[in-house]
């Protein structure tokens, strides 16, 4: 999302800070609520985010009922609209272009992608040594009953 426009100073967004859509010209960014010296916060593809006080007739328009959780899904695209096919999923099934998102709504970074997937691994890599060991208990069981 950060290469969408060279003339916005940007830097990556962080875990529980609050965002903000907002548009110059035709591109649409984030922008950290919270003063800062950088006008554009950089979300990337698998970022958990939650939206605040989305409008009504938004919400009812794309289905989103109940907590306004989504991944966003930056695009692989080479052209300089980006906005236009960054989007986020969310929990219900709905997926909205940034550019399409309400100016002004916020939104709450969660977590990371890149935490995320750390998360996830080392998940895997506790099943597979847990897995590991459980085989190994019962061919020692087996060999000691034998």
């Amino acid at each position: 999302m950060c290469d969408a426009s060279a003339q916005i100073k940007s830097r990556r967004a962080q875990t529980d800070e609050i965002l903000e859509i907002k548009r110059i010209g035709n591109t649409v960014y984030t922008s950290p609520v919270a003063s800062s010296d950088v006008p554009c916060a950089c979300l990337k593809t698998g970022d958990l985010l939650q939206f605040q006080e989305l409008p009504e007739a938004f919400r009812q328009k794309h289905g989103i009922t109940g907590e306004t959780l989504a991944i966003f899904n930056e695009s692989s695209s080479n052209f300089s609209n980006r906005d236009a096919a960054d989007k986020f999923d969310f929990q219900n099934s709905s997926v909205v272009a940034l550019r399409d998102m309400p100016l002004r709504a916020r939104v709450r970074v969660l977590e990371l992608a890149e935490n995320r997937r750390a998360k996830i691994l080392a998940a895997k890599a506790t099943e597979v040594i847990t897995n590991k060991i459980t085989v190994t208990v019962a061919v020692l069981l087996a060999l000691f009953a034998a």
